[in-house]
């Protein structure tokens, strides 16, 4: 295993997971002692992962345990910077928490601030303002965050950037464009407008004196174009090569904005360096709307430029049938040449236009006016092929002129047979000359072809530079987002071949333990053949000694053993007989046993049935009982309130000493009921309940329990003895049942 192995493993352990955002995994690597600040191939520490993958919780894990904030990876970005391009809010406030330098740039010299202005992080933007972000800070292109805002379209972030105070509104990059100018050719009016109300200035251009209003109409912004007219731009405001607004506006087929110009007082015959106006822009992209509008709005349609080239010689030239039929509607010149001498048909013919020759025709265009090298357009037109010109040419077909005759009488006119018969007579001459014209001449059409696309490169490409500037940095993130991934897939890598490795080892280790596992194991088949060739060598001189033994056993021996083995059969024998007993007895047992669980399975029905009618007449006691108890009651009720009579009458009796209407034997009392009106009723009652001794005179009634009523000393009344014999037998039958169940 190659050294330092287990170190790598662990730091590419802690970036996985770093990434992952297992913070348990992390606390547990950590304690392990690995280097916390340990960058992989791309220079990005765990706590770049952290901020890169979003995961504040690992963020502040790292930076409690000793994190470097302010770390670098290989592009000189640190977490914090990751955290804003990420839009991280949480890792941000941690990093800046811990001490993060807020203005530390990259290599490129953008600062976290930037970054967050870029991603339009109003929270991050805000977070770092307060921590003492310098937003005046520029990068190598010289642009502060609030061009960047403009750039990217960060409405949210630029009031809090305009707050600050520290920000020159009309502040430029090094090419020297303004927040406003970026805005403009970006098309992010809102931005515009904030930057107009904190006073920028809308006039201001750039190093090539390109204006925010020339930047908008040459990109078609129609919305911008009015703002910037209502806020005080120069609508003729030209740069440095002469073209206005309402120029490119043109060339860039941008009707509505040319419109908005030429409402707001545009130049419209505004020439540039060259003599190039608006009108000849519209004629060479071939745009008859703008064409029309142009000369709606008071163009001049023979304005020619410093070579005498007018928007229809353009026209003719670039074959735009439309606008040469616009162009000549609104009252172009078809004869109008340039300095050299060529006309629109001479071009024309130069470059096969055949339908744009037959329009000039129609228009009264001279079809064989010579150019200033003497060269006429069928000339022109032989030398560069167009078979289908010249037929038209030598047609001889009635084609009206200036002249208002025909085209064979207009070359008898001006002597073409003559002219040919010169050419013949100099043809080397005339060759010659012809070939080096038409040299100069393609070279002259060629540069100007290439002079007007290189223009129109120049602008596209500077349109793309903008584009692309913003775009690398997107690129670069999705770069850096594969970097990471691929860094953390070599990690894998790295871990897969660890284990790999490791895995080797232990099978190299399993290979030797197998190997020695081996020689043991042929050790030990060694010893074992060994000790089986003692054994059969002992059991061959074993056999040996029996054969010996058996020469010496002698006839008395022999029957010696047949006595022995008589006495044993014998023994057996006997034996088997005592078995057989035993085993009828069982059987006769086993009968036994059967039979004794049938008679008490039936006596146990029995007596279930018994003790169910035993209970029901215990039931059946238990309720007369209750009842004789309850009648007991009352009967001794009466008695004890004829007691109470009896001796109310007595004492009556006793206190008058006199018997009225007859005398009252008081022994008799006790059988007797006297009421107040003097009658008497006798009570009796049964003696198989109540019996009552001779002395009651004194008695009261005063317990009743277990079916005796106690009257006094001496007296007792017993109830109930037939309930009581009952109740008895009913207790000993309950008192046995339980017994026996127990």
């Amino acid at each position: 295993m190659p050294p330092n192995t287990s170190s790598d493993l662990a730091v590419a352990a802690l970036h996985s997971a770093s990434v992952r955002g297992q913070v348990e995994q992390v606390r547990a690597i950590l304690t392990d002692g690995v280097d916390i600040n340990k960058a992989n191939r791309d220079g990005f520490t765990p706590l770049h992962l952290a901020a890169n993958f979003k995961r504040p919780d690992v963020t502040q894990l790292l930076l409690n345990a000793g994190a470097a904030p302010d770390v670098r990876n290989k592009k000189g970005e640190t977490p914090l910077m990751v955290a804003a391009y990420k839009c991280d809010e949480g890792s941000a406030a941690m990093l800046v928490a811990a001490g993060a330098n807020v203005n530390k740039p990259k290599k490129d010299k953008v600062t976290p601030l930037a970054v967050a202005v870029r991603q339009n992080s109003h929270p991050i933007v805000e977070l770092l303002v307060n921590a003492g972000a310098d937003p005046t800070k520029t990068d190598i292109s010289g642009a502060n965050v609030l061009h960047v805002a403009a750039l990217k379209n960060s409405i949210d972030v630029v009031p809090l950037l305009l707050a600050t105070g520290k920000l020159d509104i009309n502040g430029r990059t090094k090419s020297g464009a303004t927040a406003l100018y970026i805005a403009a050719a970006r098309g992010n009016i809102e931005i515009g407008e904030l930057l107009l109300d904190a006073g920028a200035d809308p006039n201001m251009a750039n190093e090539d004196g390109v204006t925010p209003l020339y930047v908008a109409a040459r990109e078609g912004h129609a919305e911008i174009t009015d703002m910037l007219i209502s806020r005080g731009a120069i609508v003729d405001r030209a740069k440095a090569d002469g073209k206005t607004a309402l120029y490119v506006a043109t060339r860039g087929h941008h009707t509505v904005t040319a419109k908005a110009l030429i409402d707001a007082g545009a130049c419209i015959n505004a020439a540039d360096a060259v003599g190039d106006t608006p009108l000849h822009a519209a004629a060479r992209a071939g745009n008859s709307i703008m064409v029309a509008l142009l000369v709606a709005a008071g163009a001049e349609c023979n304005a020619a430029r410093k070579d005498g080239t007018t928007p229809l010689y353009v026209a003719s030239r670039e074959g735009h049938g439309s606008v040469v039929t616009a162009l000549l509607a609104a009252g172009a010149n078809p004869n109008q040449a340039k300095l050299d001498g060529r006309t629109p048909v001479f071009i024309a013919s130069r470059m096969g236009r055949l339908t744009i020759l037959k329009t000039l025709a129609r228009a009264g265009a001279d079809l064989y006016s010579e150019c200033n090298a003497g060269i006429t357009p069928l000339d022109k037109a032989a030398q560069f092929g167009h078979t289908d010109v010249v037929e038209w040419y030598n047609a001889g077909d009635d084609r009206d002129t200036s002249a208002g005759g025909t085209a064979s009488m207009v070359a008898e006119a001006a002597h073409v047979a003559e002219l040919m018969a010169a050419a013949e007579s100099r043809e080397a001459n005339v060759i010659a000359r012809e070939e080096e014209v038409s040299a100069r001449e393609a070279k002259v059409s060629a540069r100007e072809a290439e002079v007007e696309a290189k223009t129109h490169e120049i602008h596209a490409l500077k349109l793309e530079v903008y584009r692309l500037h913003s775009e690398k940095t997107e690129q670069t993130s999705a770069l850096e987002e594969l970097r990471n991934e691929l860094a953390d897939r070599r990690d894998e890598v790295i871990r897969r071949e660890i284990k790999l490795a490791d895995g080797m080892a232990v099978l190299k280790v399993r290979e030797n333990e197998l190997r020695h596992l081996t020689a043991e194991l042929d050790k030990r088949n060694n010893l074992l053949c060994a000790k089986s060739d003692e054994i059969f060598a002992q059991s061959a001189e074993l056999e040996r000694q029996k054969a010996e033994m058996g020469t010496r056993i002698t006839a008395l021996e022999i029957v010696d053993a047949n006595e022995a083995l008589a006495d044993v059969t014998a023994r057996v024998e006997a034996k088997k007989t005592e078995l057989a007993e035993a085993t009828r007895m069982l059987a006769a047992v086993e009968r036994a046993a059967a039979e004794c669980e049938a008679t008490i399975a039936q006596r146990k029905a029995k007596l279930n049935v018994y003790v169910r009618d035993t209970m029901a007449e215990c039931e059946a006691v238990q309720s007369a009982t209750t009842q004789a108890n309850s009648e007991l009651a009352r009967l001794q009720a009466e008695v004890a309130r004829a007691r109470a009579r009896a001796t109310a009458l007595r004492s009556s009796i006793g206190s008058s000493n006199v018997a009225e209407e007859g005398d009252v034997d008081c022994d008799e009392l006790h059988e007797s009921e006297v009421f107040s009106d003097g009658t008497a009723s006798t009570a009796s009652f049964s003696e198989s309940w109540v019996q009552v001794s001779d002395d009651d005179d004194e008695g009261t009634a005063t317990n009743f329990d277990d079916g005796e009523v106690d009257l006094g000393n001496d007296q007792v009344i017993e109830i109930g003895n037939e309930a009581n014999e009952e109740a008895g037998e009913s207790a000993r039958q309950s008192g046995w049942m339980a017994a026996f169940l127990s």
